[in-house]
């Protein structure tokens, strides 16, 4: 008997082979795209997990950065605070001398440049008048000047100086309801 004539005797049967053939061969190709793409999740999971713990440690990079930052910043603003003249004056109120030798003591750190002492409480102005006194009044000096104890007691006293490195402050003392009041601040520019 000739193929020819089998196959079409038998072709029935061959067809049905043929189906089931294809149907293992389909689920045999579901069942690794199946894998395949659970395998995938799990790899996209797994990047998910490395790109979170990559954003962390970058966030705590950028804070150590920023917290480094704010030390340098801290510990240069601690040398100019060091380095800052404050200056303090000591007025005899209670001497009966009308004008009486009064002091400025430099009790901070730095030097005090420009130093300008003015009677009044005019601290954003420039001094209208001064009393006269060095300019330079250096860490731990003191410093005599004169002053009108009436003028003192009526307006205060307002003295103008400048630190190494160019900020402006002014000092003041002042009598209020009966006390000698000290004041101590930075200008602005």
């Amino acid at each position: 008997m000739p193929i020819w004539t089998w196959l079409n005797a038998n072709s029935g049967a061959i067809q049905s082979v043929l189906a089931l053939v294809t149907i293992l061969v389909l689920a045999v190709t579901w069942r690794a795209i199946k894998v395949q793409a659970d395998a995938a999740r799990a790899l996209t999971k797994v990047a998910i997990e490395q790109t979170e713990a990559i954003r962390k440690q970058a966030d705590a990079a950028l804070q150590s950065v920023a917290a480094t930052n704010d030390a340098n910043r801290l510990s240069v603003e601690q040398m100019k605070a060091d380095l800052l003249p404050i200056l303090i004056v000591d007025i005899a109120v209670n001497q009966p001398v009308n004008l009486t030798k009064n002091a400025i003591r430099n009790v901070g750190r730095g030097p005090a440049t420009n130093v300008q002492i003015s009677i009044g409480m005019a601290k954003d102005e420039a001094p209208k008048s001064y009393i006269p006194c060095r300019t330079l009044i250096g860490s731990g000096d003191e410093v005599s000047f004169p002053i009108n104890r009436e003028a003192f007691m009526k307006s205060g006293v307002t003295i103008h100086y400048t630190s190494l490195d160019r900020r402006c402050f002014a000092s003041s003392v002042y009598v209020y309801e009966g006390s000698v009041k000290h004041d101590f601040e930075e200008l602005k520019p």
